[in-house]
């Protein structure tokens, strides 16, 4: 179980240590260069090389200056953060209350993929305990090369389409973008993954095209495998999900919505961001 908790001593420490901290700046100086950061911050990269996640429990603090500043010391920041909801009316993946099947985050973007991918609850369900899932394709691979090997080489030279419009939530380009690449890969003698099945049923659905027998096939038994083998986990407020994004899938298990007698609904909420 790829879990690391704070101690009640370190809990105290940095919840009383960052309410003085009120900059950017002061943030980024305090995590780069406090003694038990850079202690946490080691043991989580050992258990990611490891592991390729880890959930951090007892960080609680909603600032997103202390979220950015603690990805900045994995990586090159994304540039951004997003607040995500679960929303009555949404536009866009994250915030629909329907489960997510498993993906890569900017599965599209072949190019600058982020590495890591950093999730953190702010506020949980009001009614439902909501499971995040990750499938490690290392574990993956093993578990075809025992069982199905067919199928794995499929996965390794089969192209799938997948469309989208803009690589993510900071770009503000719309353009369409189409990718035809095997869902397995390796790259650096490590197996790696890129999958979104929403956005290869949306090519198949804008193009007016057919998909074949065959890819449908390939694309079911792949799930079904990666389902088998999947660890799953209640994230609680203030926990953060790290995940090697080129190495991993994650999904998440639908949530509810809470009104109030003002109308207002209440919701899941998280924060997230990369790292490359």
């Amino acid at each position: 179980m790829a879990v690391l908790s704070l101690s009640d001593a370190f809990k105290v420490s940095h919840k009383t240590s960052l309410e003085r901290l009120h900059t950017q700046e002061e943030y980024d100086n305090f995590v780069h260069n406090d003694p038990s950061f850079f202690h946490l911050i080691n043991a989580v990269k050992k258990i990611l090389s490891q592991d390729q996640y880890v959930i951090i429990k007892g960080l609680i603090n909603n600032s997103e200056m202390f979220f950015q500043s603690f990805i900045k010391e994995f990586g090159v920041y994304y540039g951004a953060v997003e607040r995500t909801g679960i929303k009555l009316e949404c536009n866009y993946t994250g915030c629909n209350r329907k489960a997510l099947g498993l993906h890569n985050d900017d599965a599209i973007d072949i190019d600058n993929q982020p590495k890591l991918g950093f999730i953190q609850v702010t506020k949980e369900d009001p009614l439902l305990e909501v499971v995040n899932g990750i499938v490690i394709i290392k574990e993956l691979v093993e578990k075809l090369k025992l069982e199905n090997p067919a199928l794995l080489e499929d996965l390794l030279c089969t192209p799938v389409p997948m469309l989208s419009y803009g690589i993510n939530y900071i770009s503000g380009e719309r353009n369409e973008i189409i990718t035809s690449q095997p869902i397995l890969y390796i790259k650096d003698n490590v197996y790696q993954v890129r999958f979104d099945d929403s956005r290869t049923a949306h090519f198949y659905y804008k193009k007016q095209k057919t998909q074949s027998t065959k890819e449908l096939n390939m694309i079911e038994n792949f799930i079904k495998i990666a389902h088998e083998i999947k660890h799953e986990y209640h994230l609680e407020c203030g926990d953060i999900l790290i995940h090697n994004n080129l190495t991993t899938l994650h999904d998440r298990s639908e949530c509810s919505l809470q009104i109030d007698e003002a109308g207002n609904i209440h919701s899941r909420e998280i924060m997230v961001s990369f790292a490359r």
